[in-house]
């Protein structure tokens, strides 16, 4: 294997907080909820504007509406006539360089508990045997098999175009909220444990005759098995999953969803830092239930957001206005990003219905038809975001509700240059539940070594914000500071570079630690696989599945303290290229071990 070695002499010190933190980039974080129904409405190159991940609602009852009669390929009749066009879909999220996360909600008809496509999938049986669930299963390896990256015969496909190993879909999820509490009959977390070790690999389920493939790792273990989305933390209901899957947990991806409110029956959204209602005091329940019974398995929260319409005293109970809906989207990826998630989903792309005050009619961050699939504040938001910031990686955090008005201060760094990083800044009133306009007006950012200053703000109707005009005082010195004009709960966009090592202002802890990152990531043929060593010494690279199946070995001779980078080609130890899929980068340094994620690309 050929590595390309390039020795950047660098320390860097990072907040002691930022150590659990997120570690890739913009573009891998942030993502949108979506269907098939974007590709109807010619919205989905605009929607890649704002993310590169899309999860897709994708209904059972659309694409099986009669039994193993698939409606992917575009033309086979489904029921609807030869809508919906899948396969069309998803060449065009392909082609706009989109990842999809697809989650195959709800039953069907003739597999449903009681005839309802909101059923459980276990048909007349009550769903305590892996059997009860083997159309569901069936269907979503079919599903695998078709999108993935591993060919399959053709005796074993379905489908009427027998194709397979499309390499466009690495990541399944395998039901939406399967713990609706508000439906009858209920999918309690111990039946939803059996048909999670089913559609994971078969377990109990002998493929053959009537079901030739069954099980996601079975039809292809590159593919990423995300559970499905869980509308509440239930500490129960998770336990009952595990005690029915033995010593195993039968998914890759902890998945959850929450939009911060005060609940049903109120009429108001609450901004995402509220300290009891906003996102911290959830993601910390999850990640608690992690470290204790999946150590390192990543959490994606794949539902968030807030509607933004108010009929007169009338709104929903997560409401907060197109201009706070917009602020909130934004702070949340970043505080997110602070907390550890691994990726974050924004519910929706376009509204169902723009004038409505129901919860959900008007959360899109596109109007709906009738008002012209129009961006709304939110959507230039995002767009700026991928925009300018899109290939950063996440550093840390450097000031978190620090002060009154309450300071935040988020930390990126530039693929290509090791001194240039972006900070990224808002303030709100800490005592105030949602945005109250107040702003700052001459924040003076200080910042040791700092050469220049570019300051951008997201603005409505623009998809690269809006440049300010700033200066930096002292340049080069230990006392060099930037002038921020107004700081308000719009988060800005402050690009600078420094003349020394980054070092992390206010009164947060600072460790000396390694850097360690991929570039770009996702990655299609190679990725720079960035690090720090505090000491000299020899460096062990090793890179797995999600199999935890080794692709290849990298051995670095002793090597001096500083900033490194190697390049991996994407190719394993025999010269092959590697699956599409995901990859963990094992990194050993003497005592010091650290791992991170690479998504290679079909």
């Amino acid at each position: 294997m050929k590595c390309a070695i390039v020795l950047i002499l660098f320390l860097t010190a990072v907040a002691a907080f930022a150590q659990n933190s997120y570690t890739g980039t913009v573009s891998d974080f942030v993502g949108l909820n979506t269907n098939v129904g974007a590709y109807d409405d010619k919205i989905v190159e605009k929607l890649g504007h704002a993310a590169k991940w899309m999860r897709e609602y994708h209904s059972w009852n659309h694409f099986e509406k009669t039994d193993d009669v698939y409606a992917w390929d575009d033309t086979t009749p489904s029921g609807y006539g030869t809508w919906p066009f899948h396969t069309k879909f998803v060449e065009q999220c392909v082609a706009n360089d989109i990842n999809l996360l697809i989650v195959t909600q709800g039953s069907t008809e003739w597999a449903a508990a009681t005839g309802k496509t909101d059923d459980p999938p276990f048909g007349d049986a009550d769903g305590s045997s892996e059997e009860d669930y083997i159309d569901k299963v069936e269907f979503v390896s079919q599903l695998v098999a078709r999108y993935a990256s591993k060919k399959i015969d053709d005796s074993l496909l379905e489908t009427a175009d027998k194709k397979s190993g499309l390499g466009y879909v690495m990541y399944y999820e395998d039901a939406n909220e399967p713990d609706f509490w508000w439906h009858e009959p209920l999918w309690p977390g111990d039946l939803y444990g059996v048909y999670l070790n089913a559609v994971h690999d078969g377990r109990n389920l002998t493929p053959g005759g009537d079901y030739p493939l069954l099980g996601i790792k079975n039809v292809d273990p590159d593919a990423v098995h995300v559970m499905g989305g869980l509308g509440e933390y239930d500490e129960d209901y998770l336990n009952d999953i595990l005690s029915v899957s033995g010593d195993r947990l039968p998914f890759d991806v902890i998945n959850f969803h929450y939009y911060c409110t005060e609940g049903w029956g109120s009429s108001h959204g609450v901004c995402p830092e509220h300290k009891t209602r906003g996102l911290k005091p959830e993601v910390e329940k999850w990640q608690q239930w992690r470290d204790e019974h999946a150590p390192s398995m990543p959490i994606w929260l794949t539902e968030f957001g807030w509607d933004t319409y108010k009929d007169g005293a009338n709104s929903s109970y997560i409401y907060a206005g197109e201009q706070s809906q917009a602020n909130y989207l934004l702070r949340s990826i970043f505080l997110l990003m602070g907390y550890g998630i691994d990726k974050a989903f924004v519910f929706f792309d376009k509204d169902p219905n723009s004038t409505s005050a129901i919860q959900f009619s008007s959360s899109g961050i596109l109007t709906d038809k009738n008002h012209g699939l129009e961006g709304k504040i939110s959507y230039y938001y995002l767009a700026t975001l991928q925009n300018v910031l899109g290939d950063y990686s996440f550093v840390g955090v450097d000031k978190y509700a620090e002060g009154s008005p309450e300071i935040y201060s988020y930390v990126l760094q530039s693929p290509t240059d090791v001194l240039q990083y972006c900070y990224v800044l808002w303030r709100r009133n800490g005592a105030s539940k949602y945005d109250d306009g107040g702003t700052i007006e001459n924040y003076v950012f200080a910042q040791p070594g700092l050469t220049s200053a570019v300051l951008i703000k997201p603005i409505d109707l623009e998809e690269f914000g809006e440049e300010v005009a700033v200066s930096v005082l002292n340049p080069g010195a230990e006392n060099s500071s930037v002038t921020i004009p107004t700081l308000s709960e719009t988060p800005v966009f402050l690009f600078v570079e420094l003349a020394q090592p980054l070092a992390v202002a206010g009164n947060q802890t600072v460790v000396y630690d390694f850097h360690f990152s991929a570039y770009p990531n996702p990655f299609n043929p190679s990725t720079h696989i960035a690090y720090d060593l505090p000491e000299a010494g020899p460096v062990r690279f090793e890179i797995y599945n999600v199999l935890g199946q080794k692709a290849v070995l990298l051995l670095e001779p002793r090597q001096e303290s500083g900033r490194h980078v190697i390049v991996w080609d994407g190719r394993t130890a025999s010269g092959a290229k590697a699956a599409a899929g995901l990859y963990f980068c094992r990194m050993t340094a003497g005592e010091l071990v650290r791992t991170i994620k690479m998504t290679l690309l079909p």
